[in-house]
């Protein structure tokens, strides 16, 4: 370390590590709309794997915000589902 800047590899463990707590606070998230729309674990497997296509496919079935599932900001569901 020079100069008191951080080595890349410090770094590269942080931003890993960011990336890390932002996987599991939106599998966190899925699990939660799972639970508030009582859909199995069969039927959130797929948007698990946090696959973009995937995860754009869930939001518009389910009608969840892409930003409350993504950041935590906004309501959960664009309308609060009927059924």
């Amino acid at each position: 370390m020079v100069g008191g800047a951080p080595d890349q590899t410090t770094g590269n463990k942080e931003a890993i590590t960011r990336r890390r707590e932002f996987k599991e606070a939106m599998r966190r998230r899925i699990r939660e709309i799972a639970a508030s729309l009582n859909l199995s674990d069969e039927q959130i497997e797929p948007t698990l794997k946090l696959k973009h296509e995937v995860i754009g496919r869930f939001c518009e079935a389910h009608g969840v915000s892409i930003g409350w599932l993504l950041e935590g900001i906004e309501p959960m569901f664009k309308v609060w589902p009927t059924s």
